[in-house]
């Protein structure tokens, strides 16, 4: 069981760590997990949801809306604890994966 468990960690550490590609997979495949998240209320395909549609938004718009959300979220609680659970890295990840997809 120990074993199965390095070798996962240790494949998921080749593929991080591993160059350029490897990279790119890893950050589109996280930026997809954390989107499946977000989509609970910005339902990206509900025409009628009172939630702004966040996919097909411009990366810097994305990142800005972030950042914002961390340092004065207090009209918004939920997306400040949202945005300040986020690393940098995570936020550019979901940023472009996001940006990716249809509006």
């Amino acid at each position: 069981m120990l074993t199965k468990h390095l070798t996962a960690c240790a494949l998921v550490a080749a593929c991080v760590l591993g160059g350029t590609g490897a990279r790119a997979t890893t950050d589109d495949q996280l930026g997809a997990f954390l989107a499946e998240t977000c989509v609970t209320c910005h339902q990206a395909r509900a025409a009628d949801s009172a939630m702004p549609k966040i996919t097909g938004w411009d990366e810097a718009k994305f990142t800005a809306a972030m950042e914002a959300f961390r340092t004065d979220g207090a009209a918004e609680p939920i997306m400040r604890a949202v945005a300040t659970s986020l690393s940098d890295g995570e936020v550019a990840a979901l940023a472009h994966y996001l940006a990716t997809q249809e509006p």
